[in-house]
Formats: C-alpha cells, sequence, structure tokens
C-alpha cells in the first residue's frame, strides 16, 4: 500500500495514467509507429518517470500497475523506437513486452 501518498491524490495520478494509457492505445490501433502514437507513448513515458522521481520507484510501480489494471491495457516502453520501425529498443521495468490489451 502507497503510504507516502494519500489515497485521494493516489486516485487522480491513477486516473491521469488511465487516461494516458487509453490515449496512447487509441492512437497505436491507428498507425503504430505515427508522429501522434509517439507523442502519446513520450506522455506515458513521462509519467512513469514522474511518478518514480516524485514518490520513489515502489510507490510508482504500485501506481503504475492500478493504471494498467484499471485499463486493462498494456504498459508501453520507454525506449527509443527501432530504426525499422516496427518495435522498441532497450526495456524498462514500468512495461509490458508487448502492446494491446491485457487478457
Amino acid at each position: 500500500m502507497i503510504q507516502e501518498i494519500d489515497a485521494a491524490l493516489a486516485d487522480r495520478l491513477v486516473r491521469h495514467g488511465e487516461e494516458l494509457l487509453t490515449a496512447f492505445h487509441r492512437e497505436y490501433a491507428q498507425n503504430p509507429v505515427g508522429t501522434a502514437t509517439e507523442y502519446r507513448r513520450g506522455k506515458v513515458a513521462e509519467w512513469k518517470q514522474l511518478l518514480a522521481l516524485l514518490y520513489g520507484e515502489r510507490a510508482a510501480e504500485e501506481l503504475i500497475l492500478r493504471a494498467r489494471e484499471g485499463t486493462r491495457l498494456s504498459i508501453p516502453p520507454s525506449g527509443p523506437l527501432s530504426s525499422d520501425g516496427q518495435s522498441y529498443e532497450g526495456w524498462d521495468s514500468f512495461s509490458d513486452s508487448f502492446i494491446g490489451e491485457l487478457r
């Protein structure tokens, strides 16, 4: 349980993450490597990194996982798009290894 963040703030942070994830997946469905998709992926990456910076990695992980479960959508990686434009380079601990709906 997140003790450093009050419940109302945690809920707002999770809702914001859910909105970011939904927007990313909507763009990804239209064009997986489009400019709008990359912009939305960057917003998700920024959210993840700010959570870790401001609240620590443990709290960030809990908030990110709550947003993931709330939307049933994967968390995109933060690394750069590969040179072939078909995948992402690198891996971060707050992401899934696939893009799509959770089963």
